[in-house]
């Protein structure tokens, strides 16, 4: 008899094994040498190592009497792909299945990676990521330094660690199987709050049954989630007030809690994580619940953190809104708000510069360590202290307060808890697309790239908003400031040597509002090595510098996106050479551009000097 056995679990080594002990001819495929290690060698045993697509899959199965799919619960691709190859081979196939794991009280259980992530993005806390380096692209945004993945000891696992921006000191990297006492011992030595999981059932249970995803267990009534606004009960509506007296148990942040009417129930908890609250429902299953938030359900709330997984885990839930912050400081100052753009700093990475460099109107959510003075303390030391600010402090209550200033006003003040922030940068230039008029720029007699080339240049270098750029021989800082209003949540980095030059630089950044370029005053390549790594590079001037500058570049990022701007022919050579002997292809564009010149009743065409653009890309 001959078997052909798809492994790479400790059912289906220990299956084969045990085939191969009864006189069967056994076949094991898996999918990566580690997966032909952990098999080892037996006789009677050939091990296959190497992924394989499902005509080659049809051919191992050739003369073979049974094909058996031992692959992960998971593995749903490979699944398919062996149940087709079996069917196109004509062998019988069978599929080893793991009983499903019974999971604790408190839970919270979903059907897909993304939902998870969902949910544990209204969290606080360390999260240890049992899912595999696969799903690792999932939870990419979150804040890398709150991921622990644990991955298998391969180049593979630890690069989609790095793709997923974990910093290397939290990578996990170590094969299973895994005790309890060291799964205990990594929660406590990285201080874990949440750990997700997949249930792949009990290994080694070898019984008929599909693998499910578990659910939290209760006789769970409706669930409500309700937006108290400024925290006051009047505040809330009707709907929302008989939800509240009518539940069985009332969770929410203290100073929610405290202003309930006394016919409200005493079941009251101080808990506003969904972790805590699903735990708690698990042990008073069978009566209504309410959970307050602040404000709106829908605005920056916590509501969407609980809502996902109320959902997944199939447990009634309905959501009242209330009256947001932002709906409060419009109503004060008597004007809308649809034009503003909203954004939240209350416990998340906030950056107010480019936020107000990309709109005129911004209301900041304000909270944690970022407050009303620190994030108009980063608009002043950005240039921006001119802008002007609106303070709201404790909207909806009796202690509400309007204050006005400019941003650097604002800086100096201290301001309650309760606090939203409303900038608006009238002096905002127009965003509009590259290629500013030359008359627009500050200059003198430095040379400056023009208009027409710093367009070609930003659609070769591909620029992105979140982009780290360096202007190396930055001139007036044309193409800076080109550069730093394409890329408002970037930085760029202008590099120039020249006294008379540094001081156009500073003069449009300021003119320009370009608050996210950054003046390097210094030869190139010395002044590099201490630059964060780029993702795209002008270089206008080098001073016979560009082989040493290119590998200043390469060295910070190989994949860097290049383009040197060149007069000379003698310059486009060496360009060419430079790019080339660091394994890029390179790529010429002539620019030649001539203009309109009045001549009397006339108009003649001048012509500018041919401009090359070498881009440098690698294959």
């Amino acid at each position: 008899m001959k078997a052909v056995v798809f492994s790479g679990t400790t059912e289906g080594r220990r299956f084969s094994k045990k085939l191969a002990e009864l006189g069967v001819a056994v076949t094991v495929c898996v999918a990566t040498p580690l997966g032909a290690e952990e098999q080892g060698e037996m006789a009677g045993i050939t091990v296959h190592a190497g992924r394989l697509q499902p005509d080659a899959m049809a051919a191992l199965l050739a003369g073979a009497d049974l094909c058996v799919d031992a692959t992960h619960p998971y593995a749903v691709d490979a699944t398919r792909n062996i149940r087709a190859a079996a069917v196109q081979a004509g062998v019988e196939y069978r599929r080893l299945l793991r009983a499903q794991s019974p999971l604790p009280p408190g839970c919270a259980v979903f059907e897909t990676a993304a939902q998870a992530a969902e949910y544990l993005a209204g969290t606080e806390g360390n999260i240890l990521l049992a899912t595999g380096a696969k799903e690792l692209a999932v939870f990419a945004g979150l804040e890398p330094a709150r991921l622990y993945p644990r991955v298998l000891p391969t180049p593979e696992g630890i690069a989609a660690c790095e793709a997923a921006n974990v910093p290397h000191r939290n990578i996990i990297a170590m094969q299973g199987p895994f005790s309890l006492a060291l799964n205990k011992a990594l929660i406590t030595q990285f201080q874990i709050r949440y750990l997700v999981t997949k249930d792949g059932g009990a290994a080694g249970n070898w019984r008929d049954g599909n693998t499910n995803f578990s659910v939290l267990q209760g006789d769970f009534a409706m669930v409500t989630l309700i937006g108290m606004g400024s925290g006051k009960w009047e505040a809330l509506s009707a709907q929302a007030q008989q939800a509240v007296r009518s539940a069985g148990l009332v969770f929410g942040a203290k100073r929610l809690l405290v202003g309930l009417p006394p016919e409200c129930t005493a079941r009251q908890f101080a808990l506003y994580q969904p972790a805590d609250i699903l735990e708690t429902l698990a042990q008073n299953s069978g009566q209504d619940a309410a959970v307050l938030y602040s404000g709106d359900t829908g605005f920056y709330s916590g509501a969407s953190g609980l809502l996902t997984p109320l959902r997944a885990l199939g447990i009634p839930a309905r959501v009242y809104p209330g009256v947001s912050s932002i709906q409060m400081l419009s109503a004060a100052l008597g004007r809308p708000w649809q034009d503003w753009k909203l954004v939240s700093a209350h416990g998340c990475a906030c950056d107010p510069v480019a936020e107000c460099m990309m709109n005129r109107s911004v209301f900041f959510l304000t909270g944690g360590t970022e407050t009303p003075a620190s994030l108009c303390q980063k608009l002043t030391d950005a240039g921006m202290g001119e802008a002007h600010g609106v303070v709201g402090e404790n909207l909806g209550t009796e202690a509400e307060t309007i204050r006005y200033g400019s941003a650097a006003e604002l800086a100096g003040q201290s301001f309650a808890q309760l606090s939203v922030l409303l900038v608006e940068n009238f002096d905002l230039p127009q965003l509009r697309a590259p290629g500013f008029p030359d008359e627009s720029f500050i200059r003198s007699e430095v040379p400056m790239t023009k208009q027409e080339v710093r367009a070609a240049a930003l659609a070769k270098l591909a620029v992105m908003p979140t982009d780290t750029l360096w202007d190396v021989g930055a001139g007036t800082g044309s193409v800076s400031v080109e550069l730093a209003l394409a890329a408002p949540k970037g930085r760029v980095y202008a590099v120039e040597c020249e006294p008379d030059a540094c001081e156009l630089i500073r003069k449009n950044r300021a003119k320009f509002h370009a608050c996210n370029l950054i003046l390097i005053e210094g030869r190139a390549p010395d002044v590099l090595a201490d630059l964060p790594a780029p993702d795209a590079v002008f270089i206008g001037g080098t001073k016979g510098g560009m082989e040493a500058v290119l590998d200043e570049v390469l060295g910070k990022n190989p994949n860097a996106r290049i383009c040197i701007s060149a007069i000379a022919l003698e310059t486009l050579g060496a360009a060419i050479a430079a790019l080339t002997a660091r394994g890029l292809t390179a790529e010429v564009t002539q620019i030649a551009v001539s203009r309109t010149k009045p001549a009397g009743r006339l108009h003649l065409l001048m012509a500018n000097n041919p401009i090359f653009l070498i881009t440098g890309t690698r294959k």
